[in-house]
């Protein structure tokens, strides 16, 4: 954050950054976990403009938490919570144009690119296995960090400059290999001769929250308030009021029975409604996305620009809201009725008009599982936990037998009231999952969806997930996604630049497709920066891969959530359970970079230099023919069902098997029939 970078320059100026040992600290440090991820992992403005999780993020995550533990700290980290807006206004289209004109410099701005779920995912469960501890504060990381901080919970402080905010009185903003930088708050305010109020002022109208107020640069500005209110010195008093309230708000977690402290400020005004403290708990406990909280407090879906837009995407983001007003109806069905009473307004970045999402009744079966039950299904499938293609697999064999996983009745079972083992509970939720997404219908039956993905291998069922979906909303061909020019894409002239295949070659389609299936295959990579290259096709391909996967992974945070609070007491289960999305590990597109680059210059080796992050290239390729069997297969069983929408997209499928085919075999790859 510049004013951050600014205000730090002016306290090392004036000598206000203190040095100490890091063999002075001792007992748990509270950090500003955003704050920390985007200092040790890299840029990787390529796997951004991708759409995809960093393959660096593991090793930069082990070697910051080593450092911890060869100090014998014990790490708290504290993750934003809540937004105050989720929109953004981003565009990644001259990062493209750049691209189109050979120009590796990619410029994009890391902030309009939001961090991929999956890497919270990885954060958190890093930190755990670590023996640290990762939480979400209910709003701003600041404030929580306070509250451990005064209620003993943890010694130190290491975040931002914001800390100065709430009068942190040590605050580390630092730390090497032997020693750390500090700044004492008090001698600050003592410097500047200005109070933590003014201070935060200052930063607000300097950018704080994304908006400039001023063209007064900081340290001036620090010293015209000595003289005058910060109200003389910027003509937008109305934003000044409103975020100085937000961070009056001083919004915590309270230790021991689940609490939350509130001080000053007007609450509603900042946050939009206050929810219920069990809410703010399960925010901080479970690994589960802010944004499902900000759809109650705000009664409101904001929806950012992708890295590769589309109007195809657009299309999308109008066809899935009925998978939105799932999650809003569950949603709806465990809080008061009173945060849900009109319908949710859908803002999108490219437009002033709000679309809106409309509640339906949330009904779901009654699963009769038993602990008894599930384990011998598992071992009969040889399976150590039930996943959705287990789940699918295990009803599937019951509707075609007793049925007895179906309790149409509203009476439980004594042994499901009192279990609280994780795998039992996991299969209730992914059983409901399905339902809520259409694989079982509300009577029990299987659909054609679940039927087609137990069909395939297990290994799979990711990719062959998305596939289905794809299908389903019309999308799945070797068309181009931006068929009609639409505000803040590509022209057409860089987007055939970026295609890189002539629209006269009568196997582009083919090429299109087979790269498109490829890259839902995750390839084995290096854990680095991905300096190999990109693909604009990909990039809007993943993006609608993006859109389903957030969609579908939001009505699966919504069934844990509901279950979590159905229970009476707290059960750790549900933490571990939140971790553990059926829809996770998201692919890297790499490995259909790698295919298109193969059928287009026929040359492996090339392919093998443009791609150094890719660990077994062959491997990966002849896993990519073994999905694409698997592909073909799905598309053949919904033919026999009359559901595909076309023959255009059959016959495409018939060429490009035959056009991958012949490539793989030249390049010497083993595939079999």
């Amino acid at each position: 954050m510049e004013v951050h970078r600014k205000f730090l320059e002016l306290l090392e100026e004036k000598g206000l950054v203190s040095i100490g040992e890091n063999s002075d600290l001792a007992g748990s440090i509270g950090i500003d976990g955003d704050w920390w991820l985007n200092r040790i992992v890299p840029i990787d403005r390529k796997s951004e403009l991708l759409g995809s999780i960093t393959m660096s993020l593991r090793p930069c995550l082990s070697e910051g938490l080593k450092h911890f533990s060869n100090l014998n700290l014990n790490p708290v980290l504290v993750f934003s919570g809540i937004p105050l807006n989720t929109s953004g206004r981003g565009t990644n289209t001259r990062s493209w144009e750049q691209k189109a004109d050979d120009n590796e410099n990619l410029e994009i701005n890391p902030l309009e690119v939001p961090r991929h779920i999956e890497a919270y995912y990885t954060t958190f469960d890093m930190i755990k296995l670590s023996k640290g501890q990762a939480m979400r504060a209910p709003y701003f990381p600041s404030a929580q960090l306070l509250a451990l901080y005064q209620t003993g919970k943890i010694q130190h402080v290491m975040g931002m400059t914001d800390l100065i905010f709430y009068e942190v009185p040590v605050i580390i903003i630092d730390m090497m290999q032997t020693k750390y930088k500090y700044v004492e708050t008090a001698k600050v305010f003592q410097a500047l001769q200005l109070t933590s109020k003014e201070i935060k002022q200052a930063f607000i109208m300097n950018g704080y929250f994304g908006k400039n107020m001023t063209d007064v640069p900081l340290e001036a500005l620090f010293e015209s308030m000595k003289y005058v209110r910060a109200e003389m010195l910027t003509s937008d008093i109305f934003s000044l009021g409103y975020y100085s309230n937000v961070v009056d708000c001083k919004v915590h977690l309270s230790s021991g029975p689940p609490g939350l402290g509130y001080e000053r400020g007007d609450f509603i005004k900042a946050y939009g409604q206050k929810l219920p403290k069990e809410l703010y708990f399960a925010l901080g406990f479970l690994n589960i996305s802010p944004k499902l909280f900000y759809m109650i407090t705000h009664n409101r879906i904001e929806e950012k620009q992708p890295s590769g837009d589309s109007n195809n995407y657009r299309k999308l983001q109008k066809a899935i809201k009925d998978v939105k007003s799932t999650t809003i109806s569950i949603l709806s069905s465990i809080v008061d009725e009173k945060y849900f009473k009109n319908p949710i307004k859908v803002q999108y970045w490219y437009s002033e008009i709000q679309d809106e999402v409309a509640l339906k009744p949330y009904t779901s079966i009654n699963w009769k599982i038993t602990i008894s039950s599930l384990n011998r299904a598992l071992i009969q499938h040889k399976k150590l936990f039930p996943d959705i293609y287990f789940c699918l697999k295990w009803h599937m064999e019951d509707w075609g037998n007793k049925k007895e996983l179906i309790n149409l009745s509203t009476t439980k079972n004594l042994e499901e009231t009192k279990t609280s083992d994780t795998m039992y509970l996991l299969a209730r939720i992914n059983l409901s999952f399905l339902e809520a997404i259409g694989y079982i219908f509300p009577t029990g039956c299987p659909s054609l969806f679940g039927k087609s993905l137990i069909n395939i291998d297990p290994e799979w069922q990711f990719s062959g997930f998305y596939l289905q979906e794809l299908l389903k909303y019309g999308l799945l061909n070797g068309r181009t996604l931006n068929q009609n020019q639409c505000s803040n894409t590509l022209s057409s002239e860089t987007y055939e630049k970026l295609c890189g295949i002539s629209t006269d070659d009568s196997s582009r389609h083919a090429i299109v497709l087979i790269s498109r299936v490829f890259s839902l295959v995750q390839p084995t990579l290096k854990e680095e920066v991905w300096t190999g290259e990109i693909d604009y096709d990909l990039a809007q391909f993943h993006s609608l891969i993006n859109l389903i996967f957030n969609s579908y992974q939001q009505i699966f945070e919504a069934i844990v959530l509901k279950e979590f609070l159905s229970c009476k007491e707290i059960n750790k289960n549900y933490c571990e359970i939140s971790k553990m999305s059926p829809l996770l590990p998201y692919p890297h597109p790499a490995l259909g970079i790698a295919i298109k680059r193969l059928l287009i210059y026929d040359d492996i080796n090339q392919v093998a230099m443009e791609m150094p992050q890719m660990v077994d290239l062959y491997l990966d390729l002849h896993r990519g023919w073994m999905f694409w069997k698997s592909f073909v297969k799905i598309m053949n069983i919904f033919r026999q069902y009359n559901a595909v929408p076309e023959n255009t997209l059959m016959n495409d499928i018939a060429a490009a098997s035959k056009k991958l085919k012949n490539a793989l075999l030249r390049a010497r790859i083993h595939i079999s029939n």
